[in-house]
């Protein structure tokens, strides 16, 4: 253990360097904390899917975004919650809130100025099995995505009175701008985030990007990112990067993206990995080397600051089977099936190692296995290549046409593949593509067995990409309700869209054009509608359909408001010379409108006589006074009521 810790001590104090110079905070996640009593203490840390993800670090007039923490009884309805309390959007390296909470289930949520309203997704008791400090925590930003519901929240248990832990409780938000995104960090090749990168976004099989962004303090947001399938690139001072860490886009990983979910921590790390002392130090072989075995990687992951959790999820990458030193082409998964032909030879496997968002970055390598042995069992012949029927859509049945295969009866299993990695629960003759297929290659593998010969696999040769869908059903959506300004709020009809579920979004427009912020199922009237025709565009995503929209037909044009008066005008006062009369406006809807004043002498308006009161003068004696009240708002059409008169004034 202590020749592990010295080796790769010298990539820790890097971090460690870039840590500190940019003023980040190493005891916030555990590093060097002391430890907290576990009685009702609960830490929640707010995550923002922003360049704010780090926090004020480096940052001296940096503002950490508003934010309310809500605490829900998580055997309740989630419709209120039992504790509120104002909050900031720390980051990563932020301070933690701590609450106080007593025995009981609890859900967290947590409302950010400016992101949508996210659910911690991950959560830590400070029960027995808690890990020490803080040390899980990092890992949730390997596959951390906003968690959007109630029901799907996970539970933050409290038992206060638990004395077999000194740990607190923890949980984790990530607050994001839109439902849909993909984001992360780039660190330069000297380990810093200061450094400019460029992201591409491309859909699978697409050679242009469908959305670039450079980053900003080292990090980058996709927002808004259309269902489908995806791969990331990252550019820097020259050099490639494809998710995760690999130089190759056949390598990199494909990302399904459905309108509804976000990704965080996909990262890019420029950095030449710090070699192995070893072979074999981190990354060793299992398995029987034997021709038709299955030989598998095993990764013993090291221990910088002592915590193997702290570092999070491992990411092996690039990884690389050999045969005695020559490498063995497409084989660059985590197990290897012994190819016919090795007996004799030795196999080994390199790959890059990464942790911690790429901080920790290293070169490993196996040991030889070997020498193989070769197969005692005889060959099956013959072994035809299976090919496959049909169209490659989402939605159309395809067929595995697996030929004859001898000698004799054999056993066939049939596993249908997409992109070279097995569907589960593929495993039929006949294989319907679903829409996390779109964009991927799909081949078929026929493993054949029979007592006494060799299990033989043949996989057959891929389909075209597969194609996204046209929905089957893709109605056009009809507005409802009273055009008339004051009134309620419009809805859409948008009809049944299938197969479902489908995810809908609408965007209002006003003669055509895109009214802003109207994006809502609902549209409330305002004074800019008032003789235009709205119309409502609704789009439809599902994951491996193609995107639809639909526009209803436009309005009639929009009438103005109804102002309406249920109680007169009316004044109050003695009509004395000298005595000052005060006018009543009346009772009038909507509340807000503007109420202008004009008094009357004999039914004609007296100059200067505009406000709410009306003091008589000599030249009104034996006239009767009255006060005109015209109500007025913007889209409305404007309504006058006048008061009774008085008596007739005298001196």
């Amino acid at each position: 253990m202590s020749d592990r810790r010295s080796r790769t001590g010298s990539r820790s104090r890097r971090v460690l360097a870039v840590i500190g110079a940019t003023g980040i905070a190493v005891a916030v996640v555990g590093i060097s904390s002391p430890a907290q009593a576990a009685d009702g203490n609960v830490g929640v840390s707010v995550m923002p899917a922003s360049s704010d993800f780090f926090g004020g670090a480096g940052k001296p007039d940096w503002v950490a975004p508003a934010a309310t923490i809500e605490v829900y009884d998580a055997d309740g309805d989630g419709s209120s919650p039992v504790m509120t309390t104002p909050a900031e959007a720390q980051g990563l390296f932020g301070e933690t809130q701590w609450l106080t909470l007593p025995d009981g289930r609890y859900k967290v949520r947590t409302v950010v100025d400016g992101y949508l309203p996210a659910w911690a997704g991950l959560v830590q008791d400070g029960g027995p099995d808690a890990p020490d400090q803080f040390a899980g925590i990092v890992p949730a930003f390997y596959d951390l995505h906003p968690t959007v519901t109630f029901a799907s929240a996970p539970v933050l248990e409290v038992e206060a009175d638990d004395e077999s832990t000194d740990q607190p409780a923890h949980v984790v938000a990530l607050a994001s701008r839109s439902a849909a995104f993909i984001g992360g960090i780039v660190i330069t090749a000297d380990d810093n985030l200061d450094g400019d990168a460029q992201v591409d976004l491309f859909r699978v099989g697409s050679a242009t990007p469908l959305m670039s962004q450079a980053t900003v303090e080292g990090t980058y947001v996709f927002d808004d990112v259309p269902n489908g399938k995806f791969q990331l690139r990252f550019t820097q001072d020259g050099a490639e990067q494809w998710w995760p860490f690999e130089d190759d886009r056949s390598r990199a990983a494909v990302l399904a993206m459905d309108g509804t979910g976000g990704r965080a921590a996909l990262d890019a790390h420029f950095g030449v990995p710090d070699p192995e002392a070893t072979p074999g130090e981190f990354l060793t072989i299992s398995g029987d080397p034997v021709e038709g075995g299955v030989l598998s990687l095993v990764l013993d992951a090291p221990l910088p600051f002592d915590s193997a959790d702290l570092l999070g999820s491992e990411v092996l990458s690039g990884i690389q089977w050999w045969r005695d030193g020559v490498a063995l082409p497409g084989e660059h998964r985590r197990s290897l099936t012994v190819p016919p032909g090795a007996a004799g030879g030795t196999i080994t496997a390199t790959a890059r190692f990464t942790q911690l968002l790429g901080y920790f970055d290293r070169s490993v390598s196996t040991p030889p296995v070997g020498p193989v042995a070769a197969s005692t069992l005889l060959p099956l012949a013959p072994t035809p290549v299976p090919t496959i029927s049909g169209t490659s859509q989402v939605g159309v049945p395809l067929r595995a046409m697996v030929g004859t295969w001898g000698p004799g009866a054999t056993t066939k299993a049939i596993q249908w593949n997409a992109d070279g990695a097995p569907i589960a629960g593929a495993t039929a003759a006949s294989y319907t593509p679903k829409g996390a297929d779109a964009g991927s290659q799909l081949t078929v593998t026929v493993t054949a067995s029979k007592p006494g010969y060799q299990v033989t696999s043949r996989t057959s040769a891929s389909t075209a990409p597969v194609a996204e869908a046209a929905f089957a059903k893709a109605p056009v959506p009809a507005v409802k309700g009273t055009l008339r300004l004051g009134s309620p709020p419009l809805t859409v009809a948008t009809g049944t869209w299938g197969p479902a579920p489908v995810v809908l979004t609408y965007q209002w427009l006003r003669n055509g054009q895109p009214i802003d912020d109207a994006t809502a199922a609902t549209y409330s009237l305002t004074a800019d509608d008032v003789g235009a025709s709205l119309a409502v565009r609704v789009t439809g995503q599902k994951l491996g359909y193609l995107t639809a929209m639909r526009e209803s037909a436009p309005t009639a044009s929009i009438l103005a408001g109804k102002i309406t008066n249920t109680v007169l005008p009316s004044i109050s006062g003695a009509p004395l010379v000298g005595q000052e009369l005060v006018a009543a406006p009346g009772s009038w809807t909507p509340p807000e409108v503007d109420l202008q004043y004009e008094w009357l002498r004999a039914g004609v308006p007296i100059p200067g006589a505009v406000g709410p009161t009306y003091t008589p003068v000599a030249s009104d004696v034996n006239a009767a006074i009255k006060v005109r009240v015209t109500a007025s708002l913007p889209g409305y059409t404007s309504v006058v009521k006048t008061s009774a008169a008085t008596a007739k004034v005298r001196p």
